[in-house]
């Protein structure tokens, strides 16, 4: 389903179950980890167009590890889980293009 999002308008919270994919068209997403004690959250990593995709902590968790908030307007479409997951049982050019996609986001920590 396509969706635009306002600047600050949240596309998920921390620790809340996973149930969709985003994939970025257009615009910035920032993720964000709330540290365990409290206080501020700290910036993860800013999803442009470029990466893509966001939402792929609940693959394994089941749950979000960030929380997912609109950095600026955006164009993007939300992807039920469950389809994702049958795309990528289905697709082996999308399974490749994910693990490169995840390998980027271990090499830049």
């Amino acid at each position: 389903m396509r969706v635009r999002l306002r600047r600050g308008e949240v596309l998920f919270h921390q620790d809340d179950p996973a149930q969709f994919v985003w994939v970025i068209q257009q615009g910035w997403v920032h993720l964000l980890r709330a540290p365990e004690s409290g206080g501020r959250s700290v910036l993860v990593v800013t999803i442009t167009p470029a990466e893509g995709i966001c939402g792929m902590a609940g693959i394994s968790t089941g749950v979000a590890t960030v929380t997912a908030v609109a950095a600026t307007a955006c164009d993007a479409l939300r992807v039920p889980l469950p389809v994702f997951l049958d795309a990528l049982e289905q697709d082996a050019k999308l399974g490749a293009a994910v693990v490169r996609l995840c390998a980027r986001r271990l090499a830049s920590i």
